[in-house]
């Protein structure tokens, strides 16, 4: 099964079978997925695990949250990545 969702100038997100795919369509898209790469990426201990949060209904508001296993919350424990 491979579902692929595409719109001009957005992030193309590929499902496959068993992992997904990002690829950033602009600096500031890339810059994102930079730092998340880096939030979510340990080399030294563990890697984090995103964690679906709610519901996904887009006819009802089209945002889809995940939270990051691992982290509490704070706002200071969040990658900074600058184009």
């Amino acid at each position: 099964m491979k579902v692929e969702i595409l719109e001009e100038n957005y992030m193309k997100i590929e499902i496959l079978k068993d992992y997904i795919e990002l690829t950033p369509e602009n600096d500031y898209e890339t810059a994102n997925l930079e730092g998340l790469w880096r939030l979510l990426v340990d080399c030294v201990r563990f890697n984090k695990k995103l964690v679906p949060m709610g519901e996904y209904v887009p006819a009802k508001k089209n945002v889809a949250r995940f939270a990051i296993e691992g982290l509490t919350g704070k706002e200071e424990q969040f990658a900074a990545v600058y184009a």
